[in-house]
């Protein structure tokens, strides 16, 4: 009887599929369960690895395991055969295993497949493995640190091996997949009750299910042809869309699991890959992220191997030449750079190709200097999905240019959904619906595959693919390589109908991730300065014939790279990973500085260092003069006290013993002048006419002052008043204080370590419970007073710094933090009036409102940046600098940076324990640029650099220079040696949004010079005269020189 009312077709659809789901079973002819089991629990943080040679025990089916323990490994072993009577013509047999959440299979000792909460059933194609004996094992595991009270027992439900007849399961699935297209449909629409008609028409002719096989089967394959016949009529339309569709599994570097675990995953995703690839000629793979390739490469090597083959192919796509998916607000320039670097040049070296695609779909906001550093990394096209999931506006477009600092534009894409899609017609849909310009994309890419832990595509996925390529209400689908459809779309599109986003992709959501793990935060900022400096000094060895240390830097820079991950970064890990992140930090920070110090040695013994006393050299890697002061431990330096510190004049040099916040005493020297990218030399004499450098500073427990300000506390131990004696200006608002340092109670609606809440103000209090104030410091370099905090847990122990000579306050920070749920905020209210705001980002800076007028304004309560934000209106402003933060607000006339949080999850003791950190604040005449905050910035955060030679007559004088700029806005950022010969490849970039003619002087020996892009390619020849290399320079601009030595 056929369906006329609505409720009858409802009905219908529920016999349709309970019958369908009969005929499911009926597929499976026969199984046979596989016994002899036997378990060896290793424990938790395995690496990969064989299975153990001891301690199995045999188990059975109904088996729990793990001892209710995360991050648990055990391995299963059993020797089997596949049974003649289930290898028969017209079907296959698949191997079903449901012992963990996760895990390896490997048959014969070598990788099958992957086990996951999606993957318990796999076919079995290889022929051997039919018909001979069998060696199963199993790595297995429970799961990692997910939730606060998660059920960690693995357990070991079956083990069988499967005979499914082809003509019915292939049936199965042409049934299925309609009856998915059909729920997609208008109950009310033509469309669905006459395609309901033929499912039902298509159940009719199948009832009732024959017993007998043979007969059963013929059944199938007949209606197969009568229901591919009958769905004709029901074509897709263009309205309907199309879809690239490619396999994806977007492995997190690092996430709720530790680096070890990751490369486990890896192994069974691709593993995995590789098997559905044997069975699924038209499936396609892609996969970013060289260093998951690398974990592959040194602990899979049977699996890479078939990597290598399937991207030979062209069925694997290496999309996304990132080193890995980096987060890309907190990273720096040069670092960015590098993932690119060094990740195409992996793929090149293993796999022939280099990728120009950008595959950045989870990182947590993208900043707008990226334009220009994809374009300069010979990146044509950015993908992501993240910026959809802002919370409170809506991005417009779904491809567009994007406009970075530069004025540079690069094709752009937001596929809707997320990089985890399930490829069921209900998903298929939706992709095209919610695309926003469908005037100008004819088909959009869809990645299928389960995430973020790894697992991938299914057999499933790929069943529904092959049976929407055109049917009425889907888009039509077709497998594909997503760099090729990316390249496609920018060649196919007119560029002059894409609308242009001139700004940062800022995420509104996940702002925490600016503040939270600042250990990490605090490592990477430090890492990326001291291998700034490393490689500063290994090239300037080049001049001398020394070695490059290439190999071993590359080394370090791919462990700084592989923290930058946009899961490791921003804080959002378990625990495990931090414990492991702290151990590569510290290692890398050895390596680099005994890299440092062996080159900085090698620099010494060309200089000469004749003369009185004991040499001294101060070296810079900066590109200009510069007088901060400088500190080294008393101990390295073995001073006495009569001993004084002279400069090649002659001249008294300025010097103090201090005792630091450790408790360790340091020398602070404030040397007269060290030239741009160069060296002084000082000289350590005894103090035989009683020289003395007047003190220009003033100091008691309430009130400090030097040439450029007086500051004094209130009783609380915050400023009271801030007076800039240059510029004759009270700084602070009447009645207001300032270096306030307010807690906020933080528990935010979701996502704890990602986020805080908008009203987070709501619930915060100044920390104002003062253990001490007392003077530290008193000059003639610098001077502090030091203020003790506590609260029932923490202890924070600060020093606010003024200098003789540096027009900078410094407010020195160790604190003891044992804080849950709160954040603490560096609070200053200053007498400033501005609509706007500037924020240092990688090679620029960027202004952002300080008001709430829109709702784009008011998402913006918590933002990134680097060393340095700025206030300023006509003729003053004020910046505050920081040597290791990365989150601020500015809301009217208050500037705020964000210190510490203390979320719970998914790490129970983030940022816990000791913290030590910087920032300042820098009152100028003038905006930013005239008040040199770019420098300022910069000094703090690299410190010079005191190298203490023996005495010996060197070819280079004792004060010298090898490079230098026209200007303070073009800054040198980089000196390295190319990667791929002996040329030196020197950075620098445009600071103040200047444009102009801009010149390089260089006193290298250099031969020739070639403009390159930035991962030193694409030569064009630059003309040299005397040293001299003038470059055309625009705002924001970044320019690489690669410079042949003689």
């Amino acid at each position: 009887m056929r369906a006329h009312l609505p409720e009858e077709r409802e009905i219908l659809i529920i016999q349709i599929q309970e019958q369908l789901n009969e005929l499911k079973q009926l597929s499976r002819v026969d199984s046979h369960a596989i016994e002899g089991w036997e378990i060896s629990v290793a424990g938790n943080n395995q690496p990969p690895g064989n299975p153990p040679k001891s301690g199995w025990k045999r188990i059975g089916a109904g088996t729990h395991w793990g001892d209710g323990q995360p991050d648990w490994t055990a391995w299963f072993r059993c020797k089997t055969q596949v049974p003649k009577r289930l290898v028969q013509s017209g079907s296959f047999v698949s191997l079903h295993l449901g012992i963990a959440r996760e895990g390896l299979i490997s048959i014969n000792g070598k990788p099958f497949h992957g086990i996951s909460e999606n993957h318990k059933t796999f076919r079995i194609t290889e022929a051997s493995h039919l018909k001979k004996p069998l060696r199963i094992e199993v790595e297995a595991y429970t799961e990692a640190v997910q939730h606060p009270a998660p059920k960690y027992y693995g357990k070991f439900e079956c083990a069988e091996f499967i005979r499914v007849d082809e003509a019915i399961d292939s049936l199965c699935w042409d049934l299925q997949v309609a009856l998915d297209v059909l729920k997609t449909h208008d109950r009310k629409s033509t469309t669905f009750q006459r395609l309901l008609e033929v499912l039902a028409s298509a159940m009719v002719r199948l009832q009732p299910y024959p017993e007998d096989l043979s007969v059963l089967r013929s059944l199938c394959r007949k209606t197969a042809r009568w229901l591919k016949n009958e769905l004709k009529p029901f074509p897709a339309n263009p309205d309907d869309g199309r879809l690239l569709v490619c396999g994806h599994s977007h492995i997190d570097t690092a996430w709720l699991w530790p680096l070890q675990e990751t490369k486990r995953k890896c192994g069974r995703t691709f593993s995995s890959i590789l098997h559905l690839m044997e069975v699924n000629p038209e499936f396609t793979f892609a996969q970013g992220q060289p260093q998951l390739y690398q974990y592959v490469k040194e602990h899979y090597p049977e699996v890479y191997k078939g990597i290598k083959k399937r991207v030979a192919e062209g069925r694997w796509d290496p999309a996304g030449p990132a080193w890995v998916e980096m987060d890309c607000n907190l990273s720096g320039g040069e670092a960015i750079i590098r993932q690119f670097l060094y990740g195409n040049r992996f793929l090149e070296k293993e796999f022939g190709v280099r990728n120009n695609v950008c595959w950045l779909p989870d990182a947590f906001g993208y900043s707008w200097s990226l334009p220009q550093i994809l374009k300069g990394c010979g990146v044509d096209f950015f993908v992501t999905t993240k910026i959809d999931w802002s919370m409170i506006t809506t991005f417009p477009y779904t491809t567009f240019h994007w406009e970075g600092i530069d004025g540079t534009r690069i094709h752009a894409m937001m596929p809707p959904l997320n990089y985890n899609g399930n490829l069921i017609p209900k998903e298929c849909k939706k992709q095209w619906e919610q695309i926003r310009q469908k005037d100008v994309l004819d088909e959009i890419a869809f990645s299928f595959g389960w995430g973020d832990g790894g697992g991938g595509p299914t057999q499933e996925m790929i069943e529904n693919g092959k049976r929407l390529d055109d049917i009425a209400g889907i888009p039509k689908v077709r497998f594909g390589r997503l760099t090729d459809y990316f390249n496609e779309q920018r060649e196919k599109i007119d560029s002059a109908s894409l609308p242009v986003w001139n700004g940062e992709l800022y995420l509104e959501l996940h702002r925490a991730c600016q503040i939270t793990q600042a250990r990490t935060k605090w490592y990477n900022r430090k890492m990326e300065v001291l291998l700034r400096e490393t490689e500063f000094l290994s090239a300037l060895g080049c001049v001398f014939g020394s070695a490059y240390p290439r190999e071993e830097l590359e080394s370090i820079w791919r462990d700084v790279m592989t923290n930058q991950f946009h899961d490791i970064l921003p804080g959002s890990s378990v625990e495990a990973l931090y414990r492991e992140t702290d151990e590569i930090y510290r290692s890398a920070m050895s390596r680099s500085m005994a890299l440092k110090t062996k080159a900085l040695d090698n620099y010494l013994k060309k200089i000469d260092t004749t003369g009185p006393g004991r040499p001294l050299v101060v070296f810079n890697s900066q590109g200009w003069n510069r007088t901060d002061p400088v500190g080294l431990p008393k101990s390295e330096l073995k001073l006495k006290a009569d001993e004084i510190f002279v400069d090649c004049d002659g001249d008294l040099v300025p010097s103090q013993v201090s005792r630091d916040l450790s408790g360790e005493d340091r020398v602070w020297i404030a040397p007269s002048g060290v030239p741009s990218v160069g060296h002084s030399t000082l000289r350590i004499v005894k103090n035989r006419s009683s020289l003395a450098i007047e003190n220009s500073l003033k100091v008691s427990e309430s009130r400090i002052e030097n040439p450029f300000f007086v500051v004094e506390l209130d009783p609380k131990g915050f400023i009271r008043r801030l007076y800039d004696k240059r510029a004759n200006r009270e700084v602070l608002p009447k009645g207001e204080r300032s270096n306030i340092l307010r807690v906020f109670h933080d528990l935010p609606h979701m996502h704890d370590a990602w986020d805080y809440d908008f009203n987070v103000d709501s619930n915060a209090w100044d920390w104002e419970d003062v253990q001490s104030i007392g003077i530290a410091e008193s000059g003639p370099v610098r001077a502090s007073i030091e203020i003790v905090r506590r609260t029932q847990r923490s202890t924070l122990k600060q020093r606010m710094v003024l200098y003789s000579n540096v027009p900078r306050i410094d407010f020195e920070t160790s604190v003891d933090w044992w804080e849950k749920h709160v954040l603490l905020k560096a609070v200053f209210p200053v007498n400033i009036r501005s609509p706007k705001a500037t924020y240092e980002i990688q090679f620029g800076s960027i202004e952002r409102a300080t008001h709430e007028n829109t709702p784009f304004d008011r998402a913006r309560f918590e933002v990134p940046h680097h060393r340095w934000m700025d206030l300023s209106e006509g003729n003053y402003g004020v910046a505050i600098a920081n040597d290791s933060k990365y989150g601020s607000d500015i809301l009217g006339n208050v500037m705020r940076l964000s210190l510490l949080r203390a979320p719970v999850h998914p790490d129970p003791h983030a940022d816990e324990g000791r913290h030590e950190f910087v920032y300042s604040l820098i009152p100028h005449s003038g905006d930013w640029r005239h008040g040199s905050v770019v420098p300022l910035a910069a000094e703090l955060n690299a410190p010079m650099t005191i190298g203490m030679p023996k005495k010996r007559l060197g070819p280079l004088p004792s004060t010298n220079s090898w490079l230098e700029t026209s200007s303070k806005n073009l800054m040198i950022e980089t000196l390295k040696r190319e990667e791929d010969g002996k040329r030196l490849v020197l950075r620098v970039y445009e600071c103040e949004g200047n444009r102009g003619v801009g010149t390089v002087l260089t006193r290298m020996p250099v031969k020739k010079a070639w403009a390159s892009n930035l991962v030193e390619r694409n030569l064009t020849p630059l003309k040299t005269s005397k040293g001299k290399i003038n470059l055309d320079v625009t705002p924001y601009s970044v320019h690489t020189l690669m410079l042949e030595l003689e």
